[in-house]
């Protein structure tokens, strides 16, 4: 199950970087800010692309950096 947190950072994270991710790829570090309640709420995130896997941590505040991976077609 997907959290709110979760949601709320992957979809602006999905919008704002798709054409970048397409010339450039996702390797790296990336950084973003996501609505809160009490107002923007920063993110890290930190990917390495491998054929159709991709794989990660995301951090947000104060929580601890969290893994995530995804596999094409796996939507």
């Amino acid at each position: 199950m997907i959290s709110r947190r979760t949601f709320a950072i992957g979809m602006p994270l999905g919008a704002v970087t798709a054409n970048r991710l397409r010339a450039e790829g996702p390797d790296g570090k990336w950084v973003g800010e996501a609505p809160g309640p009490q107002g923007p709420m920063p993110f890290e995130l930190e990917l390495k692309a491998d054929g159709d896997t991709l794989t990660g941590t995301v951090s947000a505040g104060p929580a601890c950096p969290c893994p995530i991976s995804h596999e094409r077609g796996s939507c």
